[in-house]
């Protein structure tokens, strides 16, 4: 549902190929997004984004 809200489910399904769970998610990088899985710029810089700002929220949260 994270990626589904950010983009399409297009990219969901990329995603649900390559077994991206929530731990997968956090490591996942704006490079990896587009030469490995081969995600678009603009998408690739959506989740990148909100990815970083879910590290941000769970480092608040966990100190």
């Amino acid at each position: 549902k994270f990626i589904l809200r950010l983009t399409n489910d297009k990219i969901r399904q990329v995603f649900y190929q390559n077994e991206i769970n929530g731990q997968a998610l956090l490591l996942i990088t704006e490079e990896y997004l587009r030469t490995i899985m081969k995600i678009n710029i603009g998408p690739s810089l959506i989740i990148s984004n909100a990815i970083v700002k879910l590290r941000e929220r769970i480092k608040t949260f966990m100190s």
